[in-house]
Parts: C-alpha cells; sequence; structure tokens
C-alpha cells in the first residue's frame, strides 16, 4: 500500500514537465473481470491463471507510467495478460525436458532405438516456434481436445485445426526419426 500512496503522491504533485500518472486501482476496477476472463480462459488451471494474473498486474502497475491515454488502459492491460499467458506456455515448453523424459522413456524405453529418440523429440520441440510448441503441449501433453484448445487461446475452432495440423507437420519435418525416411526422399529425387 506505501508503494500505492507513493504513486499517488507523486501523480499529484508532479511539476509541469512530468506526466501525471493515472490512478492504477480505479483503472484496474473498471476492466479487472475483462482481465481475469482473458486470462482464464487460456490457461490450464486456476493456479496457474493465478499467477499470471499477479504477474500481469505488477508489469501493469510498474509501467503505468508509460501509458499515454488512460482510456486505452483496457486495451494496454489486456495485451499485457496476453503477453503474460504466452510466457507461461514459454516457460511450459522449457520445462517439458523433465517430463518429455519420463514420457518418452515409458513410451519408447522398450526398443534401442526407442531410447536413441527422446533426445531427438526434446531437440526437434525446441527447433518448432512458439505457437507449434503451445498447441502441441495443449493437445498432447495436457489431453485437451481442440474446441478446449480453441477456448482457451479465444481463437476459432478452424484455426486451431489448421495450427495444429501445420505443428505436426513442422514436428515431423524437423524430426530426424525414423533415419531412412530422409534417405527414401533423396532416392526419389
Amino acid at each position: 500500500m506505501d508503494g500505492l500512496q507513493a504513486s499517488r503522491d507523486n501523480a499529484e504533485g508532479s511539476s509541469k514537465g512530468e506526466r501525471a500518472v493515472p490512478d492504477f486501482e480505479a483503472l484496474l476496477a473498471s476492466c479487472r473481470s475483462a482481465v481475469e476472463r482473458c486470462v482464464y480462459y487460456r490457461l490450464p488451471s486456476r493456479a496457474d491463471a493465478d499467477d499470471v494474473l499477479q504477474e500481469t498486474y505488477l508489469a501493469a502497475y510498474q509501467k503505468i507510467h508509460t501509458l499515454d491515454d488512460p482510456a486505452a488502459f483496457k486495451p494496454w492491460i489486456l495485451r499485457i495478460a496476453r503477453n503474460k499467458c504466452s510466457d507461461y506456455f514459454r516457460s511450459l515448453v522449457k520445462a517439458l525436458e523433465i517430463p518429455l523424459d519420463k514420457a518418452a522413456e515409458s513410451a519408447l524405453s522398450y526398443t534401442i532405438r526407442g531410447l536413441e529418440e527422446i533426445p531427438a523429440v526434446q531437440e526437434t520441440l525446441g527447433r518448432l516456434t512458439s505457437k507449434d510448441q503451445q498447441i502441441l503441449y495443449l493437445y498432447y501433453f495436457r489431453d485437451l481436445p481442440q474446441a478446449e484448445i480453441a477456448k482457451r487461446l479465444s481463437l476459432p475452432l478452424g484455426t486451431v485445426k489448421s495450427r495444429l495440423h501445420t505443428a505436426k507437420r513442422n514436428f515431423r519435418n524437423h524430426y530426424p526419426y525414423p533415419p531412412h525416411r530422409h534417405c527414401k526422399a533423396k532416392m526419389k529425387k
């Protein structure tokens, strides 16, 4: 509260050369439910959404002085919320190495080739764009149906289907196994 009060005091007592800082609490109160809906629909769990909301509010509070027009607060903070959601999914992709190890080991550990594929799967996922990683994560690791993914990402179902198809194709194109797949392609040319 001391930080909020200090910000208010600075805004009220600013000199002529400085811009007044808008009242963060009042602006946030006007659109808090929209920000919460945006984050809750995009993230898989309430706890994760609450964390991202806190990060969103903190980032917005720290950057409120960059907001030129208080009337633009709602789209400005919604953009911050969407960016924080994207950051969340990027961090999940980085953290996929451990669950991917376990998943790959349990699914592929019965063959020598299967054990060789674990690092290749991780490396291939790392080469994909964040959009591809996000859609593959939600579909394969969270087992979400396409309709639920569309709802959480605020995208049309057709867009989710298209992105999933593209992400699968991109994964296949970057994935080095089976090794003979590349040999056949070269032989046909």
